[in-house]
């Protein structure tokens, strides 16, 4: 081939080399400059802010617990613990998000008469129905709390507020106004320390503050409801109950503990029901005309008319209220001196417009040392229990004769 035709193969080469379309590695056919459609840049997303984690504002590195049977939701320092959800032998459920501490607890710890377990710091609970107590008040303030009534309030320990503190508490009311038996019944939600509890008291009373502080309330799970077999939940965990039978007043007490019925005695007659408790039976045949009380009683309930004072030496003595009446705590020595004490007594004025003199009216609740029952550190502690769950008619009881 002369070098004329060579140059005439190559051009001829070439243009049969340019009518091919490339190809993309993997054998498809890709545009030509020509077919190429160029689409504006899709904007890049924004970046999303990570929401801050519940109670962030409060706790450095917080971490947060609900209890839905109850209605709230709360933030906690990282570093503590709480619960989850447990079936106690003798307390049954006890409800995700209850108790706090710095260290690890265990709820098997808690009894009917302590029922909070070992190594708790904080405790937040639910509690319908009443709600009152009888110690003296050391501090208090009034607060709003996701829109609902609350206070925080430091209590003392016995009958002064110059005592130690007993606890310190927040309390927050869904139902503010409602008849606590009725239907509302009164709604609260809980939060407290005390000095007894684990840890420091000043440094829970701080954290418990930062807790309340996160706290959300919503309405419990299961709307509370007060009736017979609920009366008295607020101290017992397994209450009964009682009434006098003129209807003056109802008390619980614990469901282990004894009480008397209506009982006809040959010398003193009729004794009516709901005036003796005990944690052991009792025998009411065993009062006589010089002897008021059975052997064996804890704590009795008297209903006395007209004035009456003591011959004891008082040792302690103080105004309160049980139920919204007027009333005064006293507790009692031996002979005039003798200033050790030896008997509690709560007296309830039941007619504060009307003087003794001109037949006014009181219920004495009363404990005293040398009642066999327990001790009388004991007993002066369950009367205390059982006077918070007093509820009075004011007009439901004749007189005495």
């Amino acid at each position: 081939m002369d070098r004329r035709s060579i140059a005439a193969f190559i051009v001829l080469l070439l243009a049969a080399c340019s009518a091919q379309p490339a190809s993309s590695p993997n054998g498809s056919p890709l545009p030509s400059p020509a077919e190429t459609v160029t689409e504006e840049a899709a904007p890049s997303p924004s970046a999303t802010a990570t929401p801050e984690p519940f109670g962030a504002t409060v706790f450095e590195d917080p971490d947060s617990c609900t209890n839905e049977a109850a209605g709230y939701r709360v933030a906690f320092p990282d570093d503590w613990w709480t619960n989850t959800e447990y079936e106690h032998d003798e307390l049954g459920t006890i409800h995700a998000c209850r108790y706090f501490a710095p260290d690890e607890f265990d709820l098997a710890t808690a009894t009917d008469e302590d029922r909070t377990p070992d190594a708790v710091a904080i405790a937040i609970g639910h509690t319908p129905g009443c709600l009152g107590y009888i110690n003296p008040v050391i501090d208090r303030r009034d607060l709003t709390i996701g829109g609902y009534q609350a206070r925080a309030e430091e209590l003392a320990e016995g009958k002064h507020e110059s005592n130690p503190p007993l606890r310190y508490q927040y309390v927050i009311d869904r139902q503010p106004g409602a008849d606590c038996e009725g239907e509302p019944n009164g709604d609260h939600i809980m939060a407290e320390t005390a000095p007894q509890f684990a840890g420091d008291y000043d440094d829970n009373k701080a954290v418990l503050d930062r807790m309340m502080e996160t706290i959300e309330v919503t309405e419990p799970a299961e709307a509370p409801t007060l009736d017979v077999a609920r009366f008295g939940s607020a101290e017992f965990s397994n209450p009964d109950d009682c009434e006098h039978p003129s209807g003056r007043y109802r008390i619980a007490f614990p469901d282990d503990w004894w009480t008397n019925a209506t009982y006809e005695h040959d010398e003193l007659g009729t004794i009516e029901a709901c005036q003796f408790f005990s944690p052991e039976a009792f025998h009411l045949d065993t009062m006589s005309t010089t002897r008021t009380s059975p052997a064996g009683i804890a704590i009795k309930i008297q209903h006395l008319d007209g004035c009456f004072g003591w011959t004891q030496e008082i040792v302690e003595r103080r105004d309160t209220a049980v139920d919204g009446h007027p009333a005064e705590v006293v507790e009692l020595g031996g002979a005039p001196g003798d200033r050790e004490p030896n008997e509690l007594q709560y007296v309830i004025d039941l007619d504060p417009e009307v003087g003794c003199e001109e037949g006014g009216e009181s219920l004495v609740v009363t404990t005293e040392s040398r009642d066999p029952a327990g001790t009388y550190e004991e007993r002066r502690a369950m009367l205390e229990r059982i006077v918070r769950t007093m509820r009075i008619e004011a007009d439901g009881m004749d007189a005495p004769p």
